[in-house]
């Protein structure tokens, strides 16, 4: 089991995608060698051409500054080479997860996410709010796991994440009427 997810969003610049992988590949080796890195997976917008998310999945917190770093190195010693813009890393301190993980998910799989930002001291009435939808999601067929959690940035900032099967699976979680954003991505790999 995993207590930190690093969430990235990335912006890659037009047929660099295989390029920046494996620029991430060879800078987090050492990483992945000791343990510290057990999973990581990289999904595209469904909404936003260019626009993907990278997730690693860590095995402790005290992980995060060795993997930023590693990171930090490559954008810096490459100049950004294929990125757009800096990429924007949250790490996220996983309080409850069901089911598969990013990197368990299969390719083309969905994944829905959505960022909330909770009334100062009242995180943990947000990812209170995050169990009960989750709970209610469960029962919907395609629904392969979900995971919430604070980032390690800002406590009040709510990361909820779910995976599922198809798009379709994803639309009909849905509510007509929903109160906050919700953006999805396709899952093209497991590294």
């Amino acid at each position: 089991m995993f207590s930190i997810l690093i969430f990235a969003e990335l912006r890659i610049a037009a047929n660099q995608e295989a390029a920046q992988r494996k620029l991430i590949r060879k800078a987090l080796a050492p990483l992945r060698s000791d343990g510290s890195i057990l999973g990581m997976s990289i999904w595209k917008s469904l909404e936003n051409n260019g626009h993907y998310l990278a997730l690693t999945e860590l095995s402790k917190e005290s992980n995060v500054s060795e993997f930023i770093s590693a990171i930090s190195k490559v954008i810096f010693d490459t100049g950004m080479k294929g990125l757009t813009q800096p990429p924007d890393m949250k790490p996220i301190r996983v309080a409850k997860s069901s089911g598969l993980m990013p990197h368990e998910a299969a390719s083309g799989s969905i994944a829905s996410y959505s960022v909330r930002i909770a009334d100062p001291g009242a995180a943990e009435l947000l990812m209170s709010d995050y169990e009960i939808v989750f709970e209610e999601l469960a029962p919907i067929p395609g629904l392969r796991g979900w995971l919430y959690g604070q980032t390690l940035n800002l406590d009040e900032e709510v990361i909820g994440m779910a995976f599922w099967d198809t798009e379709e699976a994803l639309e009909s979680s849905i509510p007509a009427t929903a109160t906050y954003s919700i953006a999805s991505f396709r899952k093209l790999a497991s590294d």
